[in-house]
C-alpha cells in the first residue's frame, strides 16, 4: 500500500490545511524556512517562494506584509506573541476515540433536485465535517447521533423536505467494523498513521512536510468508537508523538 505522491504544498491549500498565504508564510517561519538569510529580507522571500513551489515571490512578499500589518511578525521576521498564537492555532486538536459504542448507526439519505446542486454540495460538506461517511452518493452514515444537528441545518437551508433520517443496528450485509473500513478506508488511514510514526522513529525532523501530512491524516480521521477501529489502531500513538515532537519544534525556534 503506497501513500499518494501529492506535493505537500498542494495539499496544504486544496485540503484547506492552511487557509491563506499569510498563514503559509507564518508556517514557513515557524519551521525555519524563509527566515532571514544573510540579514536580507529579500533573500528570505525568495527562499520561501522557492520552498513553496507554486507560490510566487510576490505572493509570499504580500503575505509577509500582511502578517506584519496584523502584528504577527516584526520587521526582522521574528514572530510576535500574536504570531505565536496564530501558529499554535494551526496545530490540530485530535478528538478522543470513544471506548464504547451502542451498535447503532445513524443514517441520512437525501434526494435533492439538480436545480439545488450548490445546496447538495454544501450538505455533503456539512455531513463530512460532522462525522458522517459516504456509503453511497446520497446515503451517509455516522456512528454517533448527530441527526438533530443535520436536520436543523437542513431546515435553515430549506432543504429539510429532501432528507430522510434513519437509525439501524445493521446497514447492508457487512459487519459494522467491515462497514466502517469500507466507508472511511480505515486500514489506509491506519497505515498513514504508521508511516508517520515510523518517520519520527527514524529520527526525521518534524518538517513542514511531516507536519502537514499529520494534519491531513487527522482531517480524514472520523474518530470512530474503538469497537469499529482495526485491531492495534495506531492513531493514539501518533497523536501522542505529534504533540511531543511539534511542541519541541516550537520550543527550539530561536524566534520563540
Amino acid at each position: 500500500m503506497c501513500m499518494p505522491k501529492v506535493p505537500w504544498q498542494v495539499r496544504a491549500f486544496t485540503h484547506d490545511l492552511l487557509t491563506n498565504t499569510a498563514d503559509f508564510a507564518l508556517f514557513l517561519i515557524a519551521f525555519g524556512v524563509g527566515v532571514m538569510v544573510g540579514g536580507r529580507n529579500t533573500m528570505a522571500v525568495h527562499k520561501a517562494a522557492y520552498f513553496a513551489q507554486d507560490l510566487t515571490v510576490d505572493s509570499i512578499a504580500r503575505a509577509i506584509r500582511l502578517s506584519r500589518e496584523k502584528g504577527w511578525i516584526k520587521r526582522d521576521l521574528n514572530m510576535t506573541r500574536e504570531g505565536q498564537k496564530r501558529v499554535r492555532a494551526m496545530f490540530p486538536q485530535p478528538r478522543n476515540y470513544p471506548k464504547r459504542w451502542d451498535n447503532t448507526w445513524h443514517l441520512i439519505s437525501f434526494d435533492i433536485p439538480r436545480t439545488l446542486n450548490h445546496a447538495r454540495n454544501r450538505l455533503r460538506d456539512v455531513l463530512r465535517r460532522v462525522g458522517f461517511g459516504k456509503l453511497h452518493d446520497s446515503l451517509w452514515i455516522c456512528s454517533q447521533d448527530f441527526l438533530g444537528d443535520v436536520l436543523e441545518y437542513a431546515a435553515t437551508e430549506k432543504i429539510g423536505d429532501y432528507l430522510i433520517p434513519a437509525i439501524s443496528s445493521e446497514v447492508g450485509r457487512a459487519r459494522s467494523r467491515e462497514l466502517a473500513d469500507q466507508v472511511w478506508k480505515l486500514k489506509e488511514l491506519d497505515y498513514r498513521y504508521l508511516m508517520f510514526i515510523n518517520a519520527l522513529a527514524q529520527g526525521k525532523p518534524a518538517s513542514p512536510e511531516l507536519f502537514l501530512e499529520y494534519i491531513s491524516i487527522v482531517r480524514d480521521d472520523p474518530f470512530l468508537p474503538v469497537p469499529l477501529l482495526p485491531e492495534g489502531w495506531y492513531g493514539v500513538e501518533a497523536h501522542a508523538l505529534a504533540r511531543k515532537h511539534f511542541s519541541q519544534v516550537l520550543r527550539e525556534q530561536k524566534n520563540w
